[in-house]
């Protein structure tokens, strides 16, 4: 039986190029994703304003949300406030007095650094795409009733 050697160069000189490339793949194609949980299942029935709990045990939360057919602008709800832990509430609205039933929005939980930083995000203001560089949950879709 032959054995096949490779030289040691030669996994270095491989190592090093699945590194560099391996690391712009992931840099150039990276969006955040924060460790946030909603207690909100995809689907849920949401009154035009309700309470969103969240579970953010790595900054401050801000919530968003967004009509999906519209495919409309992110929208800023009212700051979150701590209830427990890493557990907090946001007031939402979702849409107005003159929304269908059965209209559909997604709402994300971005991730800031602390509650000052949070609070640079003005209620009611909104955004076409999320902040690249925020880490922030996955859309949670839910259905307005």
């Amino acid at each position: 039986m032959k054995r096949f050697l490779v030289p040691k160069w030669v996994w270095c000189v491989v190592l090093v190029t699945t590194m560099l490339v391996g690391g712009y793949a992931v840099r150039a194609g990276f969006q955040p994703r924060a460790a946030i949980s909603v207690a909100a299942p995809p689907g849920q029935l949401v009154e035009r304003v309700q309470e969103v709990e969240c579970d953010s045990p790595h900054g401050w939360p801000v919530v968003v949300v967004r009509d999906v057919a519209a495919g409309a602008e992110w929208w800023v709800q009212q700051p979150c406030r701590a209830v427990r832990g890493t557990r907090f509430v946001a007031t939402s609205h979702f849409g107005n007095d003159k929304t269908p039933p059965g209209t559909r929005y997604q709402l994300v939980v971005l991730a800031m650094r602390d509650a000052e930083e949070a609070n640079r995000f003005t209620v009611g203001s909104s955004f076409d795409q999320l902040p690249s560089e925020t880490p922030h949950s996955e859309p949670v879709e839910l259905v307005r009733q």
